[in-house]
């Protein structure tokens, strides 16, 4: 919404601001979590998960930067519906 309604030089400001208010609130979360289900949550101590988290995320900045507006919205359409589905067929 925000980006929306952002002038053409601001956009990028937006965009990092927003991005950074769900990146705490991810964190706020997780950490809630943990707190509230330590005796049943799994701490992943893997070294494969943490370097298959560093190369999804590179790997979809990258794909996010070479990609058209129009293009990365389509995908994320796309992924929303087959996990929408995923999730009412579990």
């Amino acid at each position: 919404m925000s980006l929306a309604f952002s002038v053409n030089n601001k956009k990028n400001y937006a965009r990092l601001n927003t991005s950074f208010f769900y990146f705490v609130l991810a964190a706020f979360q997780y950490f809630l979590t943990t707190i509230i289900f330590y005796d049943q949550f799994v701490f992943p101590n893997n070294y494969k998960l943490i370097i298959a988290l560093f190369i999804g995320v590179t790997l979809g900045n990258l794909i996010n930067h070479y990609l058209e507006s129009k293009t990365y919205k389509i995908m994320v359409n796309l992924l929303a519906v087959i996990s929408a589905l995923i999730l009412i067929s579990v």
